[in-house]
């Protein structure tokens, strides 16, 4: 008796631990949907004020609308953790998301050999 009911309180211990120790991982998804423009950008460390009005707006059906290179362009995108992954545009990556929050985000990412970091705001 004594052996089935410190079995079952083991049983109930692991339960609780495995639950305890969900995903500290953030959900994105809704976070990143809307329009963003480029408040500072930098090109291998240098600011680089030609991105200046650039912008990427997150639509809900995974396409995002992004303007890098003065050439607005639609393309589809992909979340993966803290990943933006971003296909079918000239400005192809996978953006890291390196802070968001509900009026600002900051990325990196390396298109063509260059890194960049973005400084984003929520537009109104």
């Amino acid at each position: 008796m004594f052996t089935q009911k410190l079995f079952v309180t083991a049983f109930l211990m692991s339960l609780f631990f495995l639950a305890s120790c969900k995903s500290d991982k953030p959900d994105y998804t809704e976070k990143i949907k809307g329009k963003w423009e480029i408040t500072q950008a930098l090109r291998n460390g240098n600011d680089t004020p030609t991105l200046q009005g650039g912008f990427f707006e997150f639509e809900n059906s995974g396409k995002v609308n992004v303007n890098l290179d003065g050439n607005p362009q639609t393309a589809t995108y992909d979340l993966k953790d803290d990943k933006i992954i971003i296909s079918g545009s000239s400005t192809d990556g996978e953006y890291l998301i390196k802070a968001l929050d509900a009026a600002s985000m900051k990325l990196s990412v390396n298109i063509k050999g260059y890194e960049f970091e973005f400084d984003l705001k929520k537009a109104q």
